[in-house]
């Protein structure tokens, strides 16, 4: 888990309640940065909200994938 703050722009990222969103862009002050929704928990599967706001320092797991190695 890492804060929202160092996950870049474009990349899936997991919330701690088992939601999915891609990271958008920050609040010009970096307090905020906006996630478009992608899989919601069933908690938040309700809500039916296409993006909210994530507090910096908001911890997440963003899905990485290993690089392939050259052969």
């Amino acid at each position: 888990m890492v804060p929202i703050e160092q996950v870049q722009v474009g990349m899936l990222i997991f919330l701690e309640c088992g939601c999915s969103a891609i990271r958008g862009i920050s609040h010009p002050t970096g307090a905020a940065a906006l996630v478009v929704m992608q899989s919601a928990c069933d908690v938040h599967r309700e809500d039916k909200i296409e993006a909210r706001a994530l507090s910096k320092g908001t911890l997440v797991s963003p899905l990485v994938r290993p690089v392939a190695q050259p052969a």
